[in-house]
């Protein structure tokens, strides 16, 4: 009975050592790869944002096809380089689409796209606003994305200074009579859309004044609140870091803070089921939007992050069509 007793007794001792060991090595390891996760978060951010090159195509011309310039999609176009004030040797890549129809009095359209791939990629959008919607559309790359000049990773105030840069070669098209300077409408979606929020919200004044041109409204689609709330939503392990979260985090975006000084009227287009950006973000936004002369706000319950123009069906392009007519009308 006692020899019986004494070996049970040490098999528990060894089982007990054992366990614990088990689980300082499940621990350790953990500790580990999060330790290692945020190192990569940490040194990578700007990679992670920024994503010039998808499956190695870079430039328009590395596109398939009908994607490498608006030609291929039956647009008649002109092909721009915008050189970037105050920044030697860069230089933007851009396309002018204008209207089927009476450019130099349609309204014009400057798209900021989202954060990954170049201006061909999204043909299909910008033939669905030739056919759609009348009017004239300016697109260009940020800097180190697409044909554009610029290394790798840009800035946030890099790549407002490159919107900035199209906004005022519209300047120059109103000045040749290519197009109404006095009916240009800011549009971006995603990153794009935090571009447009920095841009507007922003001192415009002297930019429009020595340009001779009005921005007439702003339509910004499945945008974020800034890139903290990001990372909080995508990697929520990282939110009891507090403080030290901001230490590290180079990115910034707040376009929650700039949304209040936006005078211009404002046009909001979320997807319900976005995916990347969480529909909270967006409606957040229309909160904050007090400064608007007016803020509409559409929601489409089956879009999600990048089918917007396409899942959104009819009522999308209702919205904007009307906005447009509205803000242009005078």
């Amino acid at each position: 009975m006692g020899t019986q007793t004494l070996l049970i007794g040490v098999g528990g001792i060894f089982i007990a050592h054992a366990t614990g060991w088990l689980t300082f090595r499940v621990v350790s390891s953990l500790a580990f790869i999060m330790i290692a996760l945020v190192l990569s978060l940490i040194m990578n951010q700007e990679s992670m944002l920024y994503v010039p090159v998808i499956q190695g195509i870079k430039t328009p011309s590395q596109n398939p096809p009908h994607l490498q310039n608006p030609e291929r999609m039956g647009m008649r176009y002109t092909e721009h380089w915008l050189p970037v004030k105050g920044e030697t040797g860069l230089e933007l890549h851009a396309w002018f689409l204008p209207a089927a129809e009476e450019p130099s009095s349609a309204p014009t359209i400057l798209f900021c796209h989202e954060n990954a791939g170049n201006i061909g990629l999204r043909l299909d959008e910008f033939r669905e606003n030739h056919g759609r919607l009348g009017v004239n559309q300016l697109v260009f790359d940020y800097r180190g994305f697409g044909a554009s000049k610029g290394a790798q990773p840009p800035s946030e105030q890099g790549l407002v200074a490159d919107a900035r840069t199209a906004l005022g070669f519209l300047g120059e098209l109103s000045a040749q009579g290519v197009i109404d300077g006095s009916k240009i409408i800011l549009a971006g979606r995603s990153l794009g859309g935090a571009v447009v929020a920095q841009v507007a919200g922003a001192p415009m004044d002297e930019l429009l004044k020595k340009h001779e041109i009005k921005v007439a409204g702003v339509i910004i689609e499945n945008t974020f609140t800034c890139i903290e709330d990001m990372v909080d939503h995508m990697f929520p392990f990282l939110s009891p870091l507090g403080p030290l979260k901001q230490k590290f985090l180079r990115l910034r975006w707040r376009s929650i803070d700039v949304f209040g000084k936006i005078s211009l009227p404002l046009l909001l287009l979320s997807s319900d089921k976005d995916e990347i950006v969480p529909a909270g973000h967006m409606h957040t936004l229309k909160a904050a939007a007090t400064g608007a002369e007016f803020c509409e706000m559409h929601t489409f319950p089956q879009a999600t992050h990048n089918d917007i123009f396409q899942a959104g069906g009819q009522k999308f392009w209702d919205a904007k069509r009307n906005f447009i007519k509205k803000v242009t009308a005078s």
